[in-house]
């Protein structure tokens, strides 16, 4: 059994050391609040008002301790310190969920990226998102920094990518096509039973034939059985069991099994 000295020399040694340099005397170094966060929280050491008037863009020192952040207002937030991030790793600066749940406080860009090259001092741009003024003041735990480790990757073009079970779906169409789906399914099923001989036939027959045929070979199919093939067509299409271009299936129309 593995003592509990053995394991914390384990965790010191996998342990990643970030060199931190404090540039305001009253600073706290983040640092999580117990072993296994994610997170740490870093706090808010100065107030930095963005001004964007005309081709003027910059960054005005307020000298404050406290500050009304208006609704839909942003402001830069210096966290009071800087770092030497090692190599193949960066950090991550994120909401506090508690912020953002009960005074509509978040990070604008977030999550904000720590790179391992820079070396100026930590900011977060905080947005107010409710609909009151929020007081800011210094020392505010104002957001958390969670270290990530960097992948190194490239794009590889191709002319054709590797199918999904997505496919080409928009953005937010995951949930909305399984329930599409899910739907779509129930009432075939339940419309199963109201179909005429001549609807099964044919289904059955698109079934045999790996779910699509032409229409002439269809037609075939079912000359010794019945007639008027277009018109119990249509009627599938309109219940939503095959689908074919147009209207009426032409002579050369493809006719498909909708699964």
């Amino acid at each position: 059994m593995m003592s509990k000295k053995t394991k914390e020399s384990m965790i010191n040694k996998n342990r990643i050391i970030v060199p931190v340099k404090k540039l305001r005397r009253d600073v706290l170094i983040p640092k999580p609040s117990k072993q296994g966060d994610a997170g740490a929280d870093a706090r808010i050491m100065g107030f930095k008002k963005i001004i964007t008037e005309e081709n003027k863009r910059e960054l005005l020192d307020i000298k404050a301790d406290s500050y009304k952040l208006k609704p839909l207002e942003r402001i830069g937030c210096p966290l009071g310190f800087a770092t030497a991030i090692p190599e193949g790793y960066y950090f991550k600066v994120v909401p506090r969920s508690g912020l953002a749940l009960w005074e509509g406080i978040s990070i604008v860009n977030s999550p904000g990226t720590i790179d391992s090259g820079y070396r100026n001092e930590w900011m977060a741009i905080v947005v107010n998102l409710s609909n009151k003024e929020v007081t800011l003041k210094k020392g505010d735990r104002i957001c958390q920094i969670i270290l990530g480790k960097i992948n190194e990757y490239e794009f590889n073009n191709t002319e054709q990518l590797p199918e999904s079970e997505r496919g080409l779906g928009g953005f937010g169409s995951t949930g909305k096509n399984k329930i599409k789906l899910f739907i779509q399914y129930n009432i075939r099923v339940f419309n199963m039973s109201e179909l005429t001989h001549e609807e099964k036939f044919i289904i059955e027959n698109l079934k045999e034939k790996g779910g699509k045929l032409n229409y002439k070979d269809l037609q075939t199919l079912c000359q010794d059985e019945f007639e008027g093939v277009r018109l119990i067509l249509k009627k599938l299409k309109e219940k939503g069991f095959v689908d074919y271009e147009g209207m009426i299936p032409g002579f050369s129309a493809e006719i498909k099994l909708v699964r």
